[in-house]
């Protein structure tokens, strides 16, 4: 994905996102510090303030947050949604 111009960040959140007079989506982004809770298993901010923030244009953008499903409490396979039983959504034969 990243050789066909896709940018991935990571420990970083969108601030906010906005349709530019281009007809572009304008993004704001925070980056923080991230450390491993040994209790949870998952990454946490060190510190609530970011370490950078930047602003960037994109044709196209998508937002994805973290690894773990949480589709369980959906109830997804009431309505046919097949599922993996990691939890992912089952998308194709190779999923």
């Amino acid at each position: 994905m990243v050789g066909q111009g896709t940018k991935i960040h990571l420990h970083t959140e969108v601030s906010s996102y906005r349709k530019a007079t281009n007809g572009q989506i304008e993004v704001k982004f925070a980056t923080y510090e991230k450390v491993l809770d040994e209790k949870s298993g998952r990454y946490v901010k060190a510190k609530p303030e970011p370490t950078a923030e930047h602003t960037e244009l994109f044709d196209t953008v998508m937002v994805a947050t973290g690894r773990t499903p949480c589709t369980k409490e959906l109830n997804l396979e009431k309505i046919g949604v097949k599922l993996a039983r990691s939890g992912k959504i089952i998308c194709d034969d190779k999923e």
